[in-house]
């Protein structure tokens, strides 16, 4: 099993990824991956695998790079 780096909202505003708002736009459009529940609970936090993050950035870079 192997332990990755978890995103918050918060982390990835800050890296200019967008608002939170713009965020979940992504999410819906299906430009910008998923995030995860940690548990079943409606008030828990979602948030982002680090390779799915990754893998993001590798699709940007390939698509304007």
């Amino acid at each position: 099993m192997t332990i990755q780096k978890l995103w918050t909202t918060k982390e990835l505003t800050e890296l200019g990824l967008g608002t939170r708002v713009t965020l979940w736009k992504r999410v819906r459009e299906g430009t910008f991956p998923r995030p995860v529940k940690l548990s079943g609970k409606a008030n828990n936090h979602n948030v982002w695998l680090d390779e799915d993050i990754k893998d993001y950035f590798r699709k940007l870079s390939s698509k304007y790079g």
